[in-house]
């Protein structure tokens, strides 16, 4: 079916890469969207990247409308009166749905207190923020933000989106009993390449002259455990003289700065190279010049940079807290507990492997992709989630119905 009356609005604090996966994520959903008829509009608040960053998806997908709005006091906190503003006037233009990107901050609230107020149905995607390690960590702050907004916020919901059953189940956790549309993030692999000319990179960063890439390409705060992939890396690096291990992905904690000074404190400098945030034709090109992909990561609703790294035909080591069993079912990658010494273990495995047998699980990552996360498919699911919010079609079956245990299958 497709829906061609629908106008979402999103609504998220970040649309630049400071967003990390939630901000590509929203990007290429929306072009998705396109094809299957549903336009879009974007609400966000300003900083550095933003002009920079969304002038190219202003120019690929038609009728995409984009509103920058000022932040007024501290960033955590991301209030912005005009946003309020414009959030109004654009729900004045005939929007059937609001999509609200988080759950933490000034913005997703507006979101919500506008969909009460101009009765739009309004669904929500937590993208993490319901895992049981971010709700364990800073509680303090996020008592303040719960009191301010997110008690007040998510009861009003009318339906939540999951990127799988685990967040799901995260969802009905706490306490939600909305429905819940499962419906996961697509990837257009055609973006993606297996292999790469080196030289641009090498120029740059000479260092990677010889040497095979062991990439960690994410954003870098605690839950990623980029210091404990340090840790590990600082300990064995010696024994593996012939790779190297790249970190890239922009920083929102101190993270890089801890991992830095052990890396220095224990002589691995040398086979470690810090390239911070990188523009999105970079990072595709460190992924398609490296040898093995790993996010240790204590957590992740989905993992974009994970089907990324399948799409550029990279055999992924995660974790078990991410949603990606598949990489054991397809022989793709590793999927492993939250554990040092199983991590070191797991890298020297895939380290030592012959070419050949990397390259073959890399063949079958981007087979995962392309069966399972194809944008067409995935954005018709979610157009259909749409449609069925703005009642003009019944439920879909990948829809969780209101107070519904979540199936037990799946991760």
């Amino acid at each position: 079916m497709r829906s061609d009356t629908l106008h979402v609005a999103h609504v998220t604090p970040t649309i630049s890469r400071m967003g990390g996966g939630v901000a590509t994520y929203l990007w290429e959903s929306i072009a998705a969207l396109r094809h299957v008829g549903v336009r879009s509009t974007v609400l966000g608040l300003e900083d550095p990247f933003v002009e920079e960053d969304v002038t190219p998806h202003l120019e690929h997908v038609p009728d995409l409308r984009v509103v920058t709005c000022r932040r007024v006091g501290p960033r955590l906190l991301g209030h912005s009166p005009q946003l309020r503003q414009r959030l109004a006037a654009t729900l004045a233009d005939h929007v059937d749905v609001i999509h609200c990107h988080g759950m933490r901050m000034a913005p997703e609230f507006e979101a919500y207190r506008a969909a009460r107020r101009c009765r739009v149905p309004l669904i929500a995607s937590p993208h993490g923020q319901l895992d049981p390690w971010v709700l364990a960590t800073h509680r303090w702050r996020k008592r303040v933000v719960s009191l301010a907004y997110q008690r007040r916020a998510l009861p009003r919901a009318d339906c939540f989106h999951a990127t799988a059953l685990q967040e799901a189940r995260h969802v009905r956790a706490a306490g939600l009993s909305m429905p819940i549309s499962v419906t996961a993030i697509g990837l257009d692999s055609s973006g993606y390449r297996a292999e790469a000319d080196r030289g641009p990179l090498e120029a740059t960063w000479p260092r990677l002259k010889g040497r095979k890439i062991l990439l960690y390409m994410s954003t870098v705060y605690p839950k990623k455990r980029l210091p404990a992939l340090a840790e590990v890396w600082a300990a064995m690096h010696r024994q593996w003289p012939q790779w190297l291990l790249v970190v890239g992905g922009q920083e929102l904690s101190g993270d890089r700065a801890v991992a830095e000074r052990i890396i220095v404190d224990r002589g691995a400098a040398e086979n470690t190279l810090f390239v911070g945030a990188v523009a999105e034709a970079v990072k595709k090109t460190f992924l398609a010049c490296s040898e093995i992909f790993v996010l240790p990561t204590a957590g992740e609703n989905f993992g974009i940079t994970i089907a990324e790294a399948l799409a550029s035909e990279l055999p992924v080591i995660t974790s078990t807290t991410t949603p990606w069993s598949g990489l054991r079912r397809a022989q793709c990658g590793w999927w492993i507990d939250v554990d040092n010494a199983v991590l070191r273990n797991t890298l020297e495995e895939a380290m030592g492997l012959d070419d050949s047998a990397r390259r073959a699980m890399g063949r079958r990552g981007r087979q995962l992709i392309e069966q399972q996360y194809h944008w067409p498919s995935i954005a018709r699911r979610m157009a259909d989630t749409y449609a069925w919010m703005a009642g003009t079609r019944p439920s879909p079956a990948h829809l969780i119905p209101q107070g519904a245990q979540v199936p037990a299958d799946g991760v």
